[in-house]
């Protein structure tokens, strides 16, 4: 028997039509949904968050050593690009007439409502509204928690929980994501201009150099001279250390190369630092020791990560009295094998010392925790700029990727204002008093500060004329923020620059869109830029 088949039923035109239209609408309701309750994106309106997000900016790259960084863009640099950027890595100026257009802030994903669902958490990117201008969101990273009082000293972060009398640091290395996110580079070695360094006079060199290596031979015997690897040749022991001196090239090592534009790029104190090389060892018997000074105590001491060629690892620091080294801790690990490079990194930061191997934290010894008010108050200036060294025994042995850098600066005090629980220090060193009275933080409240110190508008400098019940310049929504989070100290400045859990809006996670290329020099900037495309520290 033959079979036959049948065609489907072909549904009609305006029944396809509606289906379509209907999973448009879907479509749309869910992406408002998701936007609303989940995750929202935001573009970064200013630098305050530099170098970790970018607000409109520049980009350079020098032409000579090819280090690429960002500059800030404003409407009062707009028209300074034509005298050229300093290159923060070999000085060399840099002709950004073929870069003059600003580049757009970074497109960011923020996890709204989060904090419904979980605690936030110090350091925290967070995007929330300002009680001073309630229309206007914000972005900081999170210092302050709340039931805690909390103080600027020295570039650090200290907390002291309610109910408890003594200080603590609050350390970025407890999330070690974070605190890699937000080191500051001042130099590293494969950074090295092609030209030498050397100035250029009208139509001949000149005999003064802008750069030169700033790893200076102290001892033994050492090729660092216009190389990207450094060569330890063996036999006696040899020490190199950078140079920190006056007119150096590297005598501001706190500048802030964003800033460049915005005479914000002055110099801060160096006390929290990361030294890291690539050690790579020709014969069995090499040993490296990476130092620095800090304040263990209240004495400057020489802190040392030693690791020997067996594998074992050592941190130690001077006695204050002897100057030998006292051990603090120590570990074995694998041998170093030869002809092989091993990333290793020595931190000495928020009073913390520790050795990674390999992107691994292997040793780790805090100290200075559990000051009292006194204590604090009294802690000696750190050096401005400490003696940082690299040293060398047993055979010979290349050194890869010599890297400084320094950690993040939270200022005391801004052109003469000091900030809300700073501790700012007058010109011999000393701890002004003129404001003892930390920062307290209560309940469901947070304390913010940005990235870039010197030109950050947040908590520490929030003018309190603006947000007082009895100001002109007080606006309506304001107004209604100071009485319904603050009730009865609306008149009290002590909580001016605290921002209420309720005005929390979520966290940064993601940069999903960064400044795009363009074509060609002249063309629209639509390529996208994958390569800094980065989850947010």
């Amino acid at each position: 028997m033959k079979q036959t088949t049948t065609a489907p039923a072909q549904q009609p035109p305006d029944e396809t039509i509606k289906e379509t239209f209907e999973s448009i609408v879907i479509a749309f309701i869910l992406a408002f949904v998701f936007r609303a309750y989940v995750v929202e994106a935001f573009v970064i309106p200013t630098g305050s968050m530099a170098p970790t997000l970018l607000g409109e900016h520049y980009r350079a790259e020098c032409d000579q050593c090819g280090y690429q960084f960002k500059i800030n863009y404003n409407t009062k640099s707009r028209d300074n690009w034509n005298r050229g950027a300093d290159c923060p890595m070999c000085h060399n100026d840099i002709d950004m007439a073929k870069n003059a257009r600003p580049l757009p802030g970074d497109r960011i994903l923020v996890h709204k409502y989060i904090y419904t669902l979980s605690e936030p958490r110090r350091w925290d990117v967070v995007v929330f509204k300002a009680p001073h201008i309630p229309d206007t969101n914000f972005i900081k990273r999170l210092v302050g928690l709340p039931n805690e009082s909390l103080r600027l000293l020295d570039g650090n972060v200290y907390t002291q929980p309610e109910g408890q009398s003594n200080w603590n640091i609050a350390r970025k290395s407890d999330s070690p994501k974070v605190q890699r996110a937000v080191w500051q580079p001042i130099y590293h070695s494969q950074y090295i201009p092609r030209d030498g360094g050397a100035l250029k006079g009208p139509g001949e060199r000149s005999a003064v150099n802008r750069w030169s290596t700033p790893w200076i031979v102290k001892s033994g015997n050492w090729d660092v001279q216009n190389r990207r690897s450094y060569q330890y040749q063996g036999g006696d022991p040899g020490q190199i250390t950078f140079d920190f001196r006056p007119g150096s090239h590297f005598s501001l090592p706190g500048v802030y190369p964003y800033n460049q534009y915005d005479r914000a790029a002055f110099s801060d104190d160096i006390e929290d630092i990361r030294l890291a090389v690539a050690l790579q060892p020709e014969t069995d018997n090499s040993s490296i020791s990476l130092s620095t000074q800090t304040r263990l105590t209240n004495e400057t001491q020489t802190v040392t990560a030693t690791i020997n060629a067996d594998g074992t690892l050592t941190l130690s620091a001077d006695d204050p009295e002897t100057g030998q080294p006292v051990e603090l801790m120590s570990r074995k690990l694998a041998a170093l094998k030869i002809g092989q490079s091993t990333p290793i990194e020595f931190w000495a930061v928020d009073q913390e010392l520790s050795i990674w191997i390999n992107g691994r934290r292997e040793l780790r010894y805090l100290y200075a925790d559990d000051l009292t008010s006194e204590q604090l108050i009294n802690r000696p200036r750190p050096l401005r700029m400490p003696s940082i060294s690299i040293n060398m025994s047993g055979g010979p042995a290349t050194l890869h990727r010599v890297e400084l850098d320094r950690d993040l600066y939270y200022a005391s005090n801004n052109n003469q204002t000091l900030a809300r629980g700073g501790l700012a220090r007058d010109a011999r060193g000393n701890v002004l008093a003129s404001r003892i009275r930390p920062m307290r933080i209560h309940d469901n409240e947070f304390f913010c500060i940005g990235d870039n110190n010197p030109l950050s508008d947040d908590g520490r400098y929030w003018s309190p004329g603006s947000i007082k019940n009895n100001s002109e310049n007080v606006s309506p929504s304001a107004l209604w923020v100071r009485q319904r989070y603050f009730g009865k100290e609306m008149d009290d400045n002590s909580r001016d620059g605290i921002v209420p859990g309720k005005l929390m809006m979520g966290r940064a996670f993601f940069v999903y869109f960064p400044a795009p290329f363009a074509w060609n020099q002249t063309g629209m900037r639509v390529v996208p830029n994958f390569d800094d495309m980065r989850f947010i520290h």
